[in-house]
């Protein structure tokens, strides 16, 4: 074991690789990411582990000391922060290391700078054969961007697009189809709605990116592809345009379930915990605009109340469905789907 970090910081790495390089083999790779576990929930390659160099609260103090006194501080604050949890760094390495020794290791952090150089480097004293990432996440994240529109230029698949009213179980429907289907509400983890984030945390638009380029990777020679029908925006994030003008050109199939089904499938799906249903409460004042004050306390009181099935039923009915109506399609089926197992089989043998 290292029992301290002289000479590692001043070594350039003697391995490099490049974007377009690590693109074809990082699915065959041990992939670290050396940012903060803030900067690694953003946006990271998929399949990649975390190995800060720098926990998020000494990051914070190094970015402070950057600001106020400039990088060279910033530099030796750093480096005492990272002299704190070294060793523990190395633990982690070794045993992720361990796991797949046959693993070609990878290393980047934002900008393939100073901190993948540190921990590449501290990895070959170790005895590692190791590669830095040149340019880092930056220049990966921009290549991608690059790699998706590739991808949307020159797409194939037709899209059939499910539209319904709110709480026609769309989603779950789509996920028990054995057919190639592209789920954007879950690559975006949040439902496209005003309480569409209850109970989920909402990824960030690189990362949507990433998510949704892995799968069109996999559906780009399909013939045909399912896909719940969105707005340009899902929450906070938004659809590319090439995406969407290629939904809109797809043949539309009108998903439609009783009021008793779509109101008791929202109750599970929103008012399943205390948490969840304060919420609901905090959200539902963004309505007044739409619905009015006195409705708007109406519908809380309803939550705070625990009548669930009164609240669920105005918004749907009197709310979501006008708005929905104002969409209206052309659609080249329907299908209700109040049996999940009918309606699956039903739109299964209508694809094929």
């Amino acid at each position: 074991m290292i029992q301290d970090l002289k000479g590692i910081e001043r070594k350039t790495p003697t391995n490099e690789i490049c974007v377009s390089e690590f693109e074809k083999i990082r699915k065959d790779c041990l992939v670290f990411d050396v940012r903060s576990p803030l900067e690694f929930d953003e946006f990271h390659v998929i399949g990649s582990i975390n190995l800060p160099l720098l926990q998020d609260e000494a990051r914070k103090i190094v970015g402070t000391i950057y600001r106020q006194a400039g990088q060279q501080e910033a530099v030796n604050q750093g480096w005492k922060e990272f002299e704190k949890n070294f060793k523990e760094l190395i633990s982690k390495a070794k045993m992720e290391i361990s796991k797949k020794s046959n693993k070609k290791i990878i290393v980047y952090c934002a900008r393939g700078g100073m901190r993948s150089g540190i921990v590449t480097n501290l990895l070959e004293h170790l005895g590692y054969e190791v590669y830095r990432l040149i340019g880092g996440i930056k220049e990966y994240r921009n290549s991608l961007y690059g790699w998706l529109d590739e991808i949307l230029d020159t797409w194939k698949p037709k899209f059939v697009v499910l539209e319904g009213m709110t709480g026609t179980r769309k989603t779950e429907f789509i996920q028990n189809l054995n057919v190639d289907k592209l789920d954007l509400e879950d690559l975006a983890n949040h439902r496209a709605s005003t309480y569409g984030g209850v109970g989920l945390k909402e990824r960030s638009q690189k990362m949507f990116l990433f998510l949704l380029y892995e799968e069109l990777l996999k559906l780009k020679n399909c013939d045909k592809v399912v896909v719940e029908g969105e707005s340009k925006k899902i929450g906070k994030i938004f659809l590319p345009e090439k995406l969407f003008d290629l939904m809109l050109s797809g043949d539309f199939v009108h998903v439609v379930a009783s009021n008793d089904v779509r109101i008791n499938h929202v109750i599970k799906e929103y008012c399943s915990s205390k948490e969840k249903v304060e919420e609901l409460i905090a959200l539902t004042p963004r309505l007044v605009k739409f619905i009015g004050k006195k409705k708007v306390d109406e519908v809380v009181s309803w939550f705070e109340k625990g009548e669930y099935y009164l609240a669920v039923e105005f918004l749907l009915l009197e709310y979501y469905d006008k708005v929905y109506k104002n969409f209206a399609k052309e659609y080249v089926f329907e299908i209700s789907t109040d049996d999940l197992k009918i309606a699956k089989k039903g739109l299964e043998e209508f694809l094929s």
